[in-house]
């Protein structure tokens, strides 16, 4: 593999596909057709643009490079690396290969494209830890400045989704918390949004996703009638989806509840991105429509084609705004101008992020099933059973009355 040529006086990185699993006619092809140099050459062409610059090493090698600061620059690299990885395999071999990604002068560069794979996956792997620890420390990975990395389970809160046509509150997702501080003895109601805290936990997503699933399940067995009827909102990374291990572990830890707690779940995709494809929402669905009625799928852009979640057999599909502070009217006008056209592939329609009257107003117009965000509801400490609320009673900022019988059991699992 050729070495990296120093493109710019600043920062330089490079992609290396490398560790491709394949039978020997699958390498055969590949070889003879040089069809993943091509896939990657068009990437690059549509996905790199100004002030970035790329450069082919290569057949299955590039760098990148930019004037920008090394901050800047390396979260830039591992979002090119996770769209890169989405487009080569997200759709049929995710499981089955490895993309590794390294940003840095061009003499760490040409070390990263020259060494073996052992020596690169350790250095790409550094890398990557590097940077995310560096987020977490600043803050930036989330929007909410009092995110902060903290020891044991973090204290978990409840956000309300309403069910817009008959304005009910029919289910809660369940949120980790901003902070464990303490106020006359409730939390501070802060939460995280979903989406960025999965992406924070990278490969231990998977297990909060559990968490939550048992949080969820333990709630309803435990409840009283009228609380065994709300719904719970059971998230799952995108990265999870892709990951054989991850869906293993899922299951394994769902075959030790009782089933008829699936029927009140959804179980929702997070930070999907708009460009995925049919195969993949196709294969979710087969594999997990089997134990869970309602499959909810999140994207955190309005620039995706309703069709392709056509033969998927989805609930919902639905618009995360939480982390969206620029162009959201935009956003959320180009989304609900696609309402029509998701029910007629009988798939309901879902905002979250909701932040004022007007745009739970446009929702409802649009003919939005579920909307959830600070204009619904606060972070609550606990949950309340299904119930009809008028407009004037939103947001709700505070816990409800607890229905007899719940109460204890909410309070203590708040922190489980």
């Amino acid at each position: 593999m050729s070495v990296a040529k120093h493109i710019t006086t600043n920062a330089a990185g490079a992609v290396r596909l490398v560790s491709l699993r394949l039978t020997a006619s699958e390498r055969s092809l590949v070889e003879s057709s040089k069809s993943i140099s091509v896939f990657i050459q068009r990437f690059l062409e549509k996905a790199v643009q100004p002030p970035f610059r790329f450069k082919q090493i290569s057949e299955l090698s590039f760098a990148i490079s930019a004037p920008c600061d090394d901050d800047m620059f390396s979260d830039y690299a591992i979002t090119l690396h996770e769209r890169l990885k989405e487009f080569l395999f997200g759709s049929e071999r995710s499981e089955e290969a490895d993309v590794l990604v390294f940003a840095g002068n061009d003499v760490d560069v040409a070390k990263f494209l020259s060494e073996t794979e052992e020596e690169a996956s350790a250095r790409s792997e550094a890398f990557v830890k590097r940077v995310q620890d560096a987020k977490a420390e600043s803050g930036s990975i989330v929007v909410n400045p009092a995110f902060k990395p903290m020891t044991g389970k973090r204290p978990l809160l409840f956000r309300g989704i309403l069910e817009c046509k008959h304005n009910v509150l029919l289910a809660y997702a369940i949120t980790p918390s901003s902070s464990d501080r303490y106020e006359s003895g409730d939390f501070v109601h802060g939460d995280v949004s979903l989406a960025q805290y999965l992406q924070f936990r990278g490969a231990e997503s998977i297990r909060f996703s559990m968490r939550v699933f048992d949080k969820a399940s333990y709630l309803l067995q435990t409840s009283r009638e009228e609380g065994q009827k709300v719904f719970f909102n059971c998230p799952l990374s995108y990265r999870s989806v892709l990951s054989i291990q991850d869906k293993h572990q899922f299951f394994e830890n769902m075959n030790q509840h009782p089933d008829w707690v699936r029927d009140h779940m959804f179980l929702t995709v997070y930070a999907a991105p708009p460009s995925a494809s049919s195969s993949v929402i196709q294969r979710f669905c087969s594999q997990f429509s089997p134990y869970f009625r309602f499959l909810d799928w999140h994207v955190t852009h309005s620039d995706f084609a309703p069709n392709q979640f056509m033969a998927g057999h989805l609930h919902s599909v639905s618009l995360d705004l939480d982390n969206v502070r620029s162009h959201r009217d935009q956003e959320l006008r180009h989304f609900l101008e696609k309402v029509a056209s998701l029910r007629k592939l009988k798939i309901r329609a879902g905002v979250y992020g909701v932040e004022t009257v007007e745009e739970l107003r446009q929702c409802a117009q649009a003919g939005v099933t579920y909307a959830s965000g600070n204009a619904i509801t606060g972070a609550l400490t606990s949950f309340s059973p299904v119930r009809t609320v008028s407009p004037g009673e939103l947001p709700i900022l505070q816990d409800a009355e607890h229905f007899e019988g719940t109460y204890g059991s909410v309070k203590r699992l708040v922190n489980a």
